[in-house]
């Protein structure tokens, strides 16, 4: 059997402004591209052959076309411009497509549940409530007897025993060169094609309740909003456009809301909105906001397309918040906030790595080739770089200032914070710590590199023997140079970003999460290998 997800045309202008010009397959959804989860759902067997089209057009990452690749997922490129049903037939063209044939559009994902019977001619069918207009199917006695506009629907009396729901787009064909003739009658219009196929085939409407629209703006939100991926440690609930966070750490959740809380009332223009919080009944703890149908930085840097123009102004509303919160002193938080997140917390994470990983962290390394030293040896000069450093007096300072945790309204070309620390040592709740410790976070992600590593975005290989010797390749996105070029050259009040503390404040980073990702070995020896890239990158004159 052959499978077609049609992703030959371009997001719409509204997406193209947010994300960049991409085909939705390739928009963001759970720190994955939409096309991983469109697969996952179609449950294909093991003889299947998968085509996804893509605009000839669009330049494919080269992780992106692995990926694809091991997924065994074929790539048709078909010519910009061509309307739907041409471009279908483009596609079925090359497949050499024969016999039953399944086709998802690459702005729809179905739940496994709908896709029920695939064995003969069905086409899949709901009801919208949205403003949208939608190609409708005509049906009467469980047939579909033809396809249309739905403002034809609308404006025309039909048989009190034709039902009209909209065509949600996953098809199922039992002859795929039946559904081509019918193209090339059609002259490539996709619903008169569909009108011509129904015509002479028997089709049955597959009606689905779980689907998810992600061709338009407030459609996509919805759909993520549905979706949203969280730590094993947090519960997320979304209910009425409020996300409500819970867990048994109880102490971690409420320094959260008491962040939220007690955050000063000008700063909270950068926040989203807290609506409660409260202990919850099984001994922990929960707070609610309201959803933001925003992307996250970690969204935009890994699968967006934005150009070197929009990230200046998102860089620009990063500082802009850091300084409000750089400008603010904070009364109930310690100067020691560097020391305490930086240095104090690294041993004892290095030791519990070691201890349930087996790896000996004394050990020198060899990063590509290059001799390195071992992971405890650079854990103890970054953590001398730190205790030489001047102390700054308590500002406001969310804690997690990362791609994952920051929104950016392009609209108002303001960033707004999620998931916030609120408190240094994990017993005090505070608002406050060093405005040092959020420019490192910020320097992790886009430096560091750390949402790529999240997202599987690197290739790795490790052996053990008198060292330990990684192959580690950490590919960036178009902008990633200059990205970093542009974040040394810049300054938080009086403090530049290109300092050795914070340099080293970003390598004890990676060092101190590694325990916290013990559910993916891969990914810590990457954070590991990581580590060592950007020893070499940074301290390389010291080498």
């Amino acid at each position: 059997m052959n499978i077609l997800i049609t992703s030959a045309a371009y997001v719409e202008p509204e997406m193209v402004a947010e994300y960049g010009k991409l085909p939705p397959s390739f928009l963001p959804l759970g720190n994955q591209r939409l096309i991983h989860v469109q697969i996952e759902h179609l449950a294909a067997a093991p003889n299947d052959r998968i085509f996804l089209s893509v605009p000839q057009s669009f330049a494919m990452e080269p992780i992106d076309e692995t990926m694809l690749a091991s997924l065994g997922i074929t790539i048709i490129r078909a010519p910009d411009g061509l309307s739907l049903g041409n471009s279908v037939l483009y596609c079925l063209t090359h497949m050499h497509a024969d016999g039953h044939l399944r086709i998802l559009h690459g702005d729809t994902l179905l739940a496994l549940d709908d896709l029920s019977d695939v064995t003969t001619d069905c086409w899949a069918i709901s009801q919208s409530a949205s403003p949208y207009s939608w190609g409708v199917a005509f049906s009467r006695q469980d047939s579909i007897i033809g396809t249309g506009h739905q403002q034809f629907a609308q404006a025309n009396q039909l048989p009190d025993d034709v039902s009209t729901d909209i065509l949600i787009g996953y098809f199922s064909f039992s002859d795929a060169n039946s559904l081509a003739n019918a193209l090339r009658y059609s002259n490539g219009d996709f619903l008169t094609a569909l009108a011509r196929y129904a015509s002479e085939h028997k089709v049955k409407p597959l009606q689905c309740d779980s689907w998810s629209d992600f061709g338009h703006l407030q459609t996509f939100y919805q759909a993520r909003s549905t979706y949203a991926a969280t730590r094993s440690f947090n519960a997320l609930s979304m209910t009425g456009g409020i996300i409500r966070k819970s867990s048994k750490q109880s102490t971690k959740i409420a320094s959260e809301a008491y962040w939220f809380t007690n955050l000063p009332s000008r700063l909270k223009i950068y926040t989203g909105r807290l609506i409660d919080a409260s202990p919850t009944a099984d001994g922990g703890y929960q707070y609610a906001t309201e959803y933001e149908y925003l992307p996250t930085l970690q969204d935009l840097y890994v699968f967006g397309r934005l150009d070197q123009g929009a990230w200046h102004h998102i860089l620009d509303s990063c500082q802009d918040c850091l300084e409000q919160f750089a400008a603010t002193p904070c009364q109930d938080a310690p100067d020691t906030a560097l020391q305490l997140l930086g240095a104090t917390k690294t041993y004892e994470r290095l030791s519990r790595f070691e201890r349930e990983s087996g790896l000996n962290l004394s050990l020198p390394t060899m990063l590509n080739g290059q001799p390195l030293p071992s992971p405890l040896f650079i854990a103890e000069k970054m953590i001398s770089l730190l205790e030489e450093c001047t102390p700054r007096p308590a500002t406001i300072m969310h804690g997690d200032f990362c791609f994952s945790n920051i929104l950016y309204n392009s609209r108002s070309g303001r960033v707004r914070l999620l998931d916030p620390r609120g408190t240094l040592d994990g017993q005090h709740m505070t608002v406050g710590g060093d405005i040092r410790y959020d420019m490192a976070k910020l320097a992790h992600s886009i430096v560091g590199r750390y949402d790529l590593i999240l997202a599987g975005r690197f290739t790795f290989d490790m052996t053990i023997g008198s060292s330990l010797n990684f192959d580690f390749e950490l590919p960036g996105i178009a902008v990633s140079d200059w990205l970093e070029h542009h974040l040394w050259s810049m300054h938080i009040g009086d403090i530049p970003f290109d300092t050795p503390e914070l340099k080293a404040l970003l390598i004890l980073l990676f060092l101190s999460m590694l325990p916290l990702h013990a559910d993916r070995p891969d990914r810590q020896r990457a954070f590991l290998a990581n580590t060592l890239r950007l020893y070499y990158y940074l301290f390389e004159s010291d080498l």
